[in-house]
């Protein structure tokens, strides 16, 4: 059994008594336990002074905890040696067992969305039906609503003897050829935005590897299928989708900066929404019909400032949205995939819906850059039915947003290989 099969198996265990006992995992646990209230989510609208004594009380309690526990976890560590030599007998023993799991990795159960968990299932479900393997499966918050969640019955046994990282494309293929009948749990990497893979730096952190949601089209479909309720479209309108990612109550500044083509700011969506009705315009269409997706807190004031800037001469443009009360996650991501046209942020979420429909138009921030204190969106690309794939130059700016320095922004865009960009000359 490999030490990352032991890693595996024992997270897996955690809250099994008759594998880990609570000589181990109490003081284990009480750590955890303590860590978690020291840094569980505040209330947003605490400002300045309070939040920091709030970071501080939390932080101090934490750190009590942790030192109340101290012995505990020293004599645990003694005996830990002899109790590894047990747990491995006792995995060993398991591995031929068929027990399901509840084992998420932890970037995904904590801090991460739908469209993240989906288009990481998918990045799976793609890579098992190229090389004929069954699939871990287990589902998530939001997995309901697709298709998949419905057909897919293998979830998979608890322990492995084998855990295997695969990296690139290249370590995909040779599974083709693996023996099917060993316990091994291959793993893939998370990503959480597109990826450009053969314009990466050498800074970049992240595996080589990402699956060409085109050439999976129809699979894609399949396993997006939603039944929900349908957005009524008109038939003499040209209908455009705005998937507009705003962060609502979920996403702080920090996280808008750090992530600023999953994040882009409003003049990114009103920019190419007025380049498309030009365009479709000098084509001789002149009634279009827009429907707002939207996570923001107040989606009809975003509307406004869409209407304000938007370019209406010589066509009827006709706006919908649904009010916050109402939107769903059923009902959004089950009716993107209808329109024409799509101008969305680079999200998990609508990004395989669209590669998976027959939208004829799909635009999305695919650069940016950094100038003084703004985020630049520099780069877009349209994807247009029929013909390859074209980047433009853009220049969508927008304030650096919160209190991370900018010598850690940079370098989270490096690490973990996000699209840069620089400004084309003017």
């Amino acid at each position: 059994m490999s030490v990352d099969a032991l890693l595996h198996n024992a997270t897996t265990a955690m809250g099994d008594e008759d594998l880990m006992g609570d000589t181990l995992m109490e003081p284990i646990r009480k750590c955890v336990e303590a860590y978690g209230y020291s840094i569980s989510a505040m209330d947003g609208k605490q400002e300045g002074c309070q939040r920091v004594f709030e970071v501080f009380k939390r932080s101090a309690a934490f750190f009590v905890a942790t030192l109340a526990v101290a012995p505990s976890i020293g004599l645990a560590g003694m005996g830990a040696a002899s109790k590894l030599v047990d747990l491995y007998a006792k995995f060993d023993e398991k591995v031929s067992q068929s027990e399901i799991s509840d084992y998420i990795p932890l970037i995904l159960k904590q801090f991460s969305r739908t469209g993240d968990r989906t288009v990481t299932y998918l990045r799976a479900r793609v890579a098992a039906d190229e090389v004929d393997m069954p699939l871990y499966y287990k589902p998530f918050k939001g997995s309901e609503i697709f298709f998949f969640d419905q057909m897919e019955q293998n979830r998979g046994p608890k322990y492995f003897r084998e855990v295997v990282y695969l990296n690139t494309q290249e370590q995909v293929e040779a599974l083709k050829g693996a023996d099917k009948t060993q316990s091994v749990l291959y793993l893939l990497p998370f990503a959480s935005f597109y990826r450009e893979i053969e314009k990466e730096g050498d800074a970049c952190s992240m595996p080589k590897y990402h699956p060409d949601w085109t050439q999976h089209k129809v699979r894609l479909s399949q396993l997006l299928t939603i039944e929900s309720e349908q957005l009524e479209l008109p038939e003499d309108a040209y209908p455009i989708a705005l998937h507009i990612r705003d962060g609502g109550d979920y996403d702080d500044n920090n996280t808008k900066t750090l992530h600023p083509l999953k994040l882009p700011s409003l003049n990114f969506y009103i920019g190419e929404l007025n380049r498309v009705i030009e365009m479709k315009k000098n084509e001789g269409e002149y009634n279009f019909f827009i429907h707002i997706f939207t996570d923001a807190i107040d989606p009809e004031s975003v509307l406004d400032q869409i209407r304000g800037q938007v370019n209406a001469e010589g066509v009827d443009l006709a706006f919908s949205f649904a009010p916050r009360e109402e939107a769903t996650l059923r009902f959004d991501a089950g009716n993107m995939h209808r329109f024409k046209c799509m101008i969305r942020a680079d999200s998990n979420l609508s990004g395989p819906i669209t590669a998976a429909s027959e939208t004829e138009l799909d635009i999305f921030p695919s650069g940016f850059t950094i100038d003084e204190d703004e985020v630049v969106i520099s780069q877009v690309y349209i994807n247009q039915a029929g013909k390859e794939k074209v980047a433009e130059a853009t220049g969508y700016r927008k304030p650096m947003q919160g209190w991370l320095p900018m010598w850690f922004n940079r370098f989270f865009y490096s690490y973990f290989g996000l699209r840069q960009v620089p400004l084309a000359e003017e």
